[in-house]
């Protein structure tokens, strides 16, 4: 049996198939790296998608993430029995939400807090928590449970106190326990475009305690629900309107549009997309590359295809022989592949894992995303092959047996006559690009997809850099945002004007309302804003400042598609506050923003409406630096200031979050886009060197010297990747565009930019592997055998 596996392995094909792969280690190595990339790519982004939706799905289902939310302004407990009887409600539960500040003892700044209420004595039935340390809070005592993430950011453990402004009263609360929760497993402060653990705090009390501390005594603020499988959403949340509406009722609104699952659901998307595009690049980068290998050695073994075939071979028996050759590149890549995709998965995980908040996130893609890739590998490969072998292999034996037909470079030989300033190295180099234009054009083609994708990884940083200077720069000139308790008279804007270190201060005023146009609906907070302002600025297009117009609204980019509202429509403001009114405004005008999807009047206009004239919510203040820590402590100290957020944070904040998560997809991303141009760039010259050994040795013989053979033989790679470089810039910008247009959402739009130095960096890349190949080529070029060379047949 051991012989006659033996004699099997030594047949002649099989013997040809090992010298071949020796023989072209190097083309083989960089075409499986090519596939390990689009392979590991694929396993990455897929298998974390996969790990996140079914660790999001189960911490869901076990721990009662609630499917509808419906705030109030206080509504007695009583209507809980009116709320559960509700036809689809399966469970329902009425919370008090509230916001508070915390003063830390290593933190100047005041840290905003959002205290939700839990039944004494024992754990939510929606919305439970995921104890990870301590326990409950006792009945009646001002004992807090803290979110994990705030615990770690501030070292805090279980019998710690911190002190914390509660409705305009000092208290000092201790902690009872660390947890996490479902409906925060992306926590965001309202306002800010990022999680920051040090400036934002969740925590839970005791409904007796802070019902007590808020006068909310028998009253909720905040109902959440569980529904049926049956129940028909729409219904459902118009039901829990009418009943909360006397009690000032907000809007109810499903899961989809709770913040922390609609940040996760952007986030799908993106690996979706990032998942669904960039491993099909690779791979077919992989196919052109695996094509251009077997079509040379195809082309070289023209007469040894006809000897078999005249040897009684099949075609059949000589595709199988390429495709296995391709079959043990493929293999090498999917190997590769399936293992650095687990490796860089497993890292991936453990970014989300404390980016998002889960108790437990482990990369597990399963088998099927591992064979699918797999497939997707092989399909290249025999794509490549097939491609390669499907005109030779059709040739009579004494056909292919036969030399090719000179190449014929006689109507290249007028022009290049006629062309007086070409030295005759340069006329060598235009008369083979041009005889082989389709060969020419795949190789600059394949070289200006390697820089494309490399363009596309690094626009996803330019993307942010953008958003973050647009955000803080232009549009947010303020130091700090300041949110009071009540809507507030604006004197209290002078008494704040008057603070030794506010150099300015503007009003706003916010509102929660229902915006409608047509059949399409958004639960949206509108906000008020002054003429002319320079702290908090709303821009157009074109990043030049712009005016909220007076009778009319003014609405964010994103939220005028979402409504398919624009200039000149009428919609209807169902406002939440006040006296409730309901009003049909225009659109007069549409102005970008990155995140969420605000809605902007004029303050003034907005009172009148709201019959709430003199009111104020907020207001925006520029500062001295140096009496910060001064007016940390007035604020700290003011009863009325509900919140206190600071760009300066909220700057920071933003950059390490995405330095470390699109930070690293943009490092593999481009990793891996840097290797593919590398190989396109490096097969291609190994290539051709193959291709032209015969007519490097004549040139030799003929007297040309080592440098002027690889003059002509690297004058042509050089060509070709000149042209490859616009090409590259212009189809990694429409990459970047595609990339972005299907990542953003109505909670997160991405721009497209490409900076400068993202072209540089893939043009540099581009060009140092064209210098290494074009090195590695001219020392072959002199170690060539001329004997051996010239002996090969053309």
């Amino acid at each position: 049996m051991i012989r006659g596996h033996l004699i099997k392995l030594f047949k002649p094909l099989n013997r040809k198939l090992l010298r071949d792969i020796n023989l072209m280690w190097g083309q083989v190595l960089a075409v499986s790296l090519v596939l390990g990339c689009g392979v590991a790519i694929y396993v990455m982004m897929n298998g974390t998608l996969a790990s996140l939706k079914d660790t999001l799905a189960a911490y869901y289902s076990r721990y009662d993430m609630a499917d509808v939310w419906a705030p109030a302004r206080r509504a007695p407990l009583q209507q809980m029995e009116h709320l559960k009887n509700i036809p689809g409600v399966r469970l329902a539960e009425g919370r008090i939400s509230v916001g508070g500040i915390l003063d830390m003892p290593l933190e100047a700044e005041p840290v905003r807090a959002k205290i939700m209420s839990l039944p004494d004595g024992r754990m939510p039935r929606i919305n439970a928590l995921f104890l990870k340390a301590g326990s409950l809070p006792e009945r009646g005592s001002e004992q807090v449970v803290i979110a994990d993430d705030f615990a770690e950011a501030h070292s805090l453990r279980v019998g710690d106190e911190v002190q914390a402004t509660l409705y305009g009263v000092r208290r000092t609360l201790k902690i009872s326990g660390v947890a996490l929760a479902p409906e925060f497993i992306y926590s965001i402060a309202p306002g800010e475009m990022i999680p920051n653990a040090r400036r934002y705090a969740i925590m839970w009390m005791g409904y007796e305690a802070l019902g007590h501390a808020y006068n909310m005594d028998g009253a909720f603020n905040e109902a959440v629900f569980l529904l049926d499988r049956s129940a028909s959403v729409p219904e459902v949340l118009a039901r829990i309107d009418v009943v909360l509406d006397p009690y000032g009722g907000i809007g109810a609104y499903h899961r989809d549009d709770q913040l922390s699952d609609e940040f996760l659901q952007s986030e799908f998307t993106t690996l979706d997309t990032l998942g669904g595009l960039l491993p099909p690049i690779f791979l077919g980068v992989a196919a052109f590359l695996l094509n251009m290998v077997v079509t040379r050695i195809v082309e070289q073994e023209r007469e040894q295809i006809g000897l078999m075939k005249a040897f009684g071979y099949r075609p059949s028996a000589i595709v199988w022989h390429y495709l296995r050759f391709a079959g043990i590149i493929v293999l090498i890549g999917v190997l590769g592949g399936w293992l650095a995709g687990y490796r860089m998965g497993g890292g991936m995980a453990n970014i989300y894992k404390d980016f998002y908040k889960f108790p437990i996130l482990i990369f597990d893609p399963g088998l099927g995303i591992y064979l699918r890739a797999a497939v997707f590998a092989g399909v290249a490969g025999v794509l490549g092959v097939l491609l390669a072998v499907r005109k030779t292999i059709s040739l009579r034996p004494a056909v292919a047996m036969a030399p090719p037909a000179p190449t014929d470079y006689s109507r290249l030989g007028r022009f290049a006559s006629k062309a007086r300033w070409m030295d005759q190295g340069l006329r060598m180099i235009v008369r083979h690009i041009a005889r082989w234009p389709g060969r020419s054009a795949l190789t600059c083609l394949g070289v200006a997809m390697g820089m494309a994708i490399m363009i596309g990884a690094q626009s996803g940083r330019d993307a942010i850099n953008l958003m973050i200077a647009t955000q803080f720069e232009l549009v947010s000139r303020q130091d700090l945002t300041v949110a009071f308790t009540e809507k507030q008279d604006p004197v209290i804007i002078n008494e704040l004007m008057a603070q030794k270190g506010v150099i300015a201060a503007e009003p706003f005023l916010a509102a929660p309302a229902t915006i409608r146009f047509g059949h399409r609906s958004r639960h949206q907070g509108v906000t008020g804003v002054v003429q002319n302002a320079n702290l908090n600025v709303l821009i157009n297009q074109y990043d030049q400042a712009v005016n909220p117009s007076p009778q009319g609204v003014t609405l964010s980019e994103s939220l005028a598609t979402a409504l398919a509202a624009g200039p000149g429509d009428l919609i209807t403001l169902e406002f939440k506050d006040g006296l409730r009114k309901s009003e049909r405004l225009p659109v007069m005008k549409v102005v970008p923003t990155y995140l969420g999807t605000p809605a902007y009047m004029d303050i003034d206009d907005m009172s009148t409406l709201l019959r709430e004239c003199d009111r104020v919510s907020g207001a925006y203040l520029l500062v001295d630096a140096h009496e910060l820590e001064r007016i940390y402590g007035l604020l700290k100290d003011m009863p009325t200031v509900a919140a206190v957020s600071t760009n300066q944070s909220s700057r920071k904040a933003m950059s390490d979050t995405m330095d470390e998560t699109m930070g690293t997809m943009t490092f593999f991303n481009s990793l891996f886009a840097s290797l593919i141009a590398i190989g396109v760039v490096f097969s291609g010259a190994r290539i051709s060197f193959y291709e032209r050994q015969r007519e490097i040795a004549s040139l030799r013989v003929l007297g040309f010297t080592v440098a002027e053979v690889n003059a002509v033989l690297l004058g042509e790679l050089a060509v070709l990747t000149f042209l490859a470089l616009p090409l590259g810039a212009y189809l990694g910008y429409q990459l970047a565009l595609f990339i972005h247009t299907n990542m953003s959402s109505e909670l997160f739009r991405v721009p497209t930019t490409v900076s400068n130095w993202s072209f540089a960096y893939a043009t540099t890349v581009i060009i140092l592997a064209a210098v290494v190949s074009a090195a590695v080529i001219a020392r072959q070029v002199a170690k060539l055998n001329l004997v051996m060379a010239l002996k090969t047949r053309e």
